[in-house]
């Protein structure tokens, strides 16, 4: 049969690896528990950028397609500067063979 002292000296020796093992357990419970934290973290990082990627996708394409209308838009205003300018030519030169023509006619004695 063990001698007491011995008995009390294994309960003391198994105390304290019962307190290490809960100890490791609970470290490993935390360690568990970060991965699990940063794994999240990463899914919703990868969302995000996804969401960006997709968004600034649309923008770039929303982009083209206003500078595509602007550039119809200046065409469109030169179109009209052009006109407008050979209207006032036209304006401008019928007066002045209406002038040339009243001179020819003798108003101008």
């Amino acid at each position: 049969m063990p001698d007491p002292d011995e008995r009390s000296d294994t309960a003391r020796k198994l105390a304290e690896l019962y307190a290490q093992a809960e100890h490791e357990r609970q470290s490993i419970s935390a360690i568990v528990q970060s991965a699990f934290t940063l794994a999240e973290r990463v899914r919703n990082l990868e969302t995000y950028v996804q969401q960006r990627e997709i968004r600034q996708a649309r923008e770039e394409e929303r982009d083209i397609v206003l500078n595509d209308k602007l550039t119809q838009i200046i065409a469109d205003i030169r179109g009209i500067k052009k006109f407008g300018s050979a209207i006032q030519w036209t304006v401008l030169t019928s007066f002045i063979l209406a002038f040339v023509a009243f001179v020819f006619r003798g108003g101008l004695t």
